[in-house]
């Protein structure tokens, strides 16, 4: 969720932006049926593949830890705002919804209101020190 949102963030300002290792840098958070990931791609021929890999470790355990001792309480409060406003945004179309409900029909799980769920805990739990705790133990 915020932890994703935020690694897009940092991953492309670094390694694409500053670093200009390659047309595509995507990162974030990744679920694999019932399981939570974070992963970075980067798509590009300036480094070789074993140099990469290292630009990229770099990010979870330099740049991504840095940037969340640094960032400030209204930054982090915009950050809060932005997640809690894409889980409140509501479907334009049928297949979006439809989309929406199919993963949790499809591994048989009956958490509907996760969402809803989310947004309560960001609201009355996240903390820029927790955040940090969390990305500690990754």
């Amino acid at each position: 969720g915020l932890l994703g949102q935020m690694m897009q963030r940092v991953a492309f300002g670094e390694l694409r932006t500053r670093m200009q290792l390659g047309y595509v840098v995507n990162a974030g958070e990744v679920q694999l049926s019932n399981v939570l990931g974070i992963s970075c791609v980067v798509q590009g021929t300036k480094m070789k593949a074993d140099d990469l890999e290292a630009a990229v470790q770099r990010v979870y355990f330099k740049v991504f830890p840095d940037y969340l001792d640094n960032l400030s309480d209204e930054d982090f409060a915009d950050r809060k705002r932005a997640f809690a406003d894409a889980l409140l945004e509501k479907p334009f179309v049928t297949s979006t919804e439809f989309g929406h409900f199919w993963s949790t029909v499809q591994i048989g799980a009956d958490c509907f209101h996760l969402e809803d769920e989310m947004l309560s805990y960001l609201r009355s739990s996240v903390t820029k020190e927790l955040l940090r705790e969390e990305w500690k133990k990754l």
